[in-house]
């Protein structure tokens, strides 16, 4: 005595529906071509006016000269300051200090002043970078930034 069962049919694994879905539902090539952007139309024949040009021209010689440092002004000079950075024993804490004219580099240890509640002591710190800064855009403000002392 045999049991005959019903079955479903094969469902099929995700590689033949794919294999079915890429090539069965693939579009032909005049709807493919037509996807595609065509190309531009041909510009109209001639010479573009002159005064057209005339405008930019005038719009590019009355912008004012942008120049960095200068902030609008003709007379003021172009100021740069060299600033280092110091990192002290202990501390992760980096701290900028000018620069005036040592020639320093990163890995240097220098003595510079360290203020401590109201009062100013000296410390040996290592320069962890130097650069030259424009005025504007000093990492410490120039009037309130110490010097370093000397190079140890």
């Amino acid at each position: 005595m045999s049991i005959h069962r019903k079955t479903q049919s094969k469902k099929g694994s995700w590689l033949s529906k794919f294999w079915h879905w890429l090539f069965h539902n693939a579009q032909p090539a005049e709807e493919e071509a037509s996807l595609y952007l065509q190309p531009p139309e041909a510009l109209p024949a001639g010479q573009p006016c002159a005064k057209d040009y005339a405008s930019v021209y005038q719009m590019l010689d009355s912008r004012p000269a942008l120049i960095a440092g200068n902030g609008g002004d003709k007379g003021q000079k172009l100021s740069v300051y060299s600033y280092c950075g110091v990192v002290f024993y202990k501390a992760d804490t980096l701290y900028h200090y000018i620069n005036p004219g040592i020639e320093l580099s990163v890995g240097d240890r220098v003595l510079v002043p360290v203020h401590i509640h109201g009062g100013t002591q000296l410390a040996e710190g290592y320069v962890v970078s130097c650069g030259d800064y424009l005025a504007q855009y000093v990492p410490y403000p120039a009037g309130l930034a110490s010097m370093v002392i000397k190079k140890l």
